[in-house]
């Protein structure tokens, strides 16, 4: 577990989820932080939740490294609610606020939703008619809810290990190399890899790329899926 999660730290990773941070919760902890409610446990609490913050600079870090920093900000503002009348309301305008920037349930333009067997179902039906056989799929979620076994759980990991040396990359290689799996299905295309977010180059070792690519051809796209069957 301790070696598997020992993931490179990096300021860049850092710096995102501080932006995310001054715009969803910054306005309500300042006001917390000016009217002297950071004190004694919540003071300790906010200083635990900025530490965490600070952590979320690992790679493969998501926006849930704010939660103990919301929880904080909220607990200090319960200390002086009483006399801001107005906190209850700012509050429940932010829900809105936030629901709209941040949509956790993936709605909205542009958005497709939740992954895996909570995703979109026309993603769930394009990975159900791959037919028999092993397949390498972005999201393994989808094989999850077809019933089937993923080739590898999570490429994001396996990736990130092999590029620190902790995994050996020759069995998954050699496989996609002899062309032993049915389908190979990426969220983004693998030839324009170069041009796509540093969120989805960093699921794709670039050797594993570079053997797909070798061996599979692109079949076709649907619903947001790049499908490769061999050559």
């Amino acid at each position: 577990v301790v070696t598997w999660n020992a993931l490179p730290w990096r300021a860049d990773q850092l710096a995102l989820l501080l932006v995310v941070t001054l715009g969803m919760i910054a306005l309500p902890s300042a006001v917390a932080l000016g009217k002297g409610a950071a004190r004694g446990v919540p003071l300790a609490y906010l200083a635990g939740a900025a530490l965490v913050v600070v952590l979320g600079g690992r790679e493969g870090a998501t926006i849930n490294y704010l939660l103990d920093l919301g929880a904080a900000m909220v607990f200090a503002l319960a200390r002086v609610a009483a006399r801001l009348p107005l906190v209850g309301l700012a509050l429940a305008l932010q829900v809105p606020l936030t629901l709209a920037t941040l949509p956790p349930l993936g709605f909205g333009a542009g958005r497709d939703g939740l992954p895996g067997a909570w995703g979109d179902p026309a993603r769930v039906a394009v990975v159900a008619a791959l037919g028999p056989g092993r397949h390498l799929v972005d999201d393994s979620g989808l094989l999850i809810a077809t019933g089937q076994d993923p080739v590898a759980d999570d490429l994001f990991l396996w990736s990130a290990l092999v590029r620190s040396g902790a995994v050996d990359p020759e069995p998954l290689l050699g496989t996609v190399r002899r062309g032993e799996l049915a389908s190979v299905v990426s969220e983004v295309g693998l030839e324009r890899m170069d041009r796509a977010t540093a969120y989805a180059r960093s699921r794709w070792h670039p050797a594993l790329i570079a053997a797909v690519l070798e061996r599979y051809r692109l079949e076709r796209t649907a619903s947001g899926l790049w499908v490769y069957r061999p050559k």
